[in-house]
């Protein structure tokens, strides 16, 4: 009887480790293969620049560094006013339909539409901002 239990007890260890290795070894390929195709072309993967209206200042100079594994960076400085660079960094979301970058500044978030040469900086709502002024100020150019 005791055999028989132990038998049992190394049984269960042994199925517990081959799960948690099926587990661990799908897990590390998966997030890769999850990521859509755009994402992990060099094309998608850049950085862009411009400089977009401000209501204090003379305008902002924002740089949008796309990276591999959903990662971001965001650099903007105000000019006008000191030198000082206000930088973020985080995971993004890519929505393969809509062309929509959704990445959490701070409290914020910030919307960007993907084309192929630019960035679209889209409202808080992630739609295109309807303004008065010129259109490519709410555009970062690819570098």
């Amino acid at each position: 009887m005791l055999i028989y239990l132990l038998k049992k007890k190394i049984m269960r260890y042994l199925f517990f480790i081959f799960i948690l290795i099926v587990f661990t070894s799908c897990q590390s390929n998966q997030s890769e293969k999850e990521l859509p195709k755009d994402v992990l072309s060099e094309k998608f993967l850049a950085e862009y620049q411009g400089i977009t209206p401000c209501a204090n200042c003379s305008g902002i100079n924002m740089r949008v560094s796309i990276k591999p594994q959903r990662q971001y960076e965001i650099r903007m400085k105000y000019l006008g006013k000191d030198d000082s660079i206000y930088q973020y960094q985080g995971k993004y979301h890519y929505d393969k339909s809509s062309k929509k970058l959704k990445m959490k500044i701070g409290k914020f978030t910030k919307y960007f539409k993907v084309h192929p040469e630019y960035l679209e900086i889209l409202n808080k709502k992630g739609k295109p901002i309807k303004s008065a002024i010129k259109e490519d100020y709410y555009k970062l150019t690819k570098q």
